[in-house]
């Protein structure tokens, strides 16, 4: 076993000529939460979002019912990637870089009215080019329902669930940014300036924190500058 947690357990596992695979064990017992997981998991497949990870199949056991979701296997994930440069750290450009494919990863999760909920280092997982996906659906919900927006019906619910993500995403990258190692003053000037962002992302007030597109452009910029 993998991983485990209160509706699920991981396990390696392979599938008809597949070989490197994981299987995510849904258990039976929370059968409302198992099926909207893979809901999710399907639709975010059929929409071949970028920088996410991909359902490859969808099984359900006939002997107890409990639901197996199949992923492609990853080298690690961000939680990891970090304990092994926790010596030397991780530099300003490839930490732009993470954050880059996680906000890409979200501008088209938001653009779909599809929210996230639940963005922390676990969830991200690296292929072996260390580029980043978005995993683990199972806390998503949608923006829309019935054909209305909630995040901007402000009668209705002033909560933009969308902000949600990106406070989230704010608290990682903050994160990232301790972990960086500047090796020069314009590498500083451009981690300070990413921090920034990132403190709008985690601003109390959710009309201050910027759409996961606009970060996403914002990103690039500063990259361009290093």
């Amino acid at each position: 076993m993998l991983d485990e947690g209160t509706f699920f357990t991981v396990h390696s596992a392979e599938w008809m000529d597949k070989k490197d695979l994981i299987v995510k064990k849904l258990k039976v017992d929370y059968k409302f939460l198992c099926y909207l997981e893979a809901h999710y998991h399907r639709r975010i497949t059929r929409l071949e979002l970028s920088h996410t990870v991909q359902l490859s199949y969808l099984y359900e056991d006939k002997n107890n019912k409990d639901l197996w979701m199949f992923f492609p296997k990853y080298s690690q994930n961000l939680t990891d990637y970090l304990e092994k440069n926790s010596v030397g750290g991780v530099t300003v450009d490839k930490i732009l870089s993470i954050a880059l494919d996680i906000t890409n990863a979200l501008a088209e999760l938001h653009a779909n009215e599809i929210v996230h909920r639940d963005i922390k280092a676990k969830n991200v997982l690296l292929n072996g080019k260390d580029e980043c996906y978005l995993a683990d659906f199972g806390t998503c919900q949608t923006s829309v329902m019935n054909g209305i927006d909630f995040s901007k019906r402000h009668d209705v619910d002033r909560h933009d669930v969308k902000a949600e993500d990106i406070c989230l995403f704010g608290e990682l990258g903050l994160f990232l940014t301790d972990r960086s190692v500047s090796a020069s003053d314009e590498t500083t000037k451009r981690l300070n300036e990413f921090k920034e962002l990132l403190n709008r992302c985690v601003n109390v007030d959710i009309t201050v924190r910027p759409k996961a597109a606009v970060i996403a452009k914002k990103i690039k910029e500063i990259r361009k500058e290093l």
